[in-house]
């Protein structure tokens, strides 16, 4: 596979992840956008802040994690397979940091919510974990 960018790397992941996905064949790509998952991703952040079950969206808490991990672990596997890399978040970077970091981008960012969430995942990712 020849590398192309980093703009290449998110749409052909972004597209291999809404590709796999069951969901997605029968549902609009504008709910995998930032404003589906902003309300999910926050709710996980309470949850990872301690948040009482009672008081928590467990299941948007748990589909945001479950999006964080398939996209972060995709980001990993596709630059090992391209041998390129925009993400330096190192091995004691934790999934609830990684959730923290991807729901305060989209809380930072109201304008990039219409985009695919994988897309702006990437962008907060490269940002929070640049490589030097």
């Amino acid at each position: 596979m020849k590398y192309r960018g980093p703009e290449s790397i998110c749409i052909g992941l972004a597209a291999w992840i809404l590709a796999s996905t069951s969901a997605f064949a029968d549902s609009d790509a504008v709910e995998y956008s930032g404003i589906h998952f902003q309300p999910a991703c926050n709710a996980a952040v309470s949850a990872i802040g301690g948040a009482s079950a009672d008081s928590v969206d467990l299941y948007g808490a748990n589909e945001c994690e479950g999006f964080v991990t398939g996209a972060y672990q995709g980001m990993l596997a596709l630059e090992i397979q391209t041998g390129h890399t925009d993400v330096c978040a190192g091995k004691n970077v934790t999934q609830g940091q990684i959730t923290q970091v991807f729901a305060k981008y989209l809380n930072d960012h109201p304008e990039k919510l219409d985009r695919l969430a994988f897309l702006i995942f990437y962008d907060s990712m490269r940002r929070a974990f640049p490589c030097k």
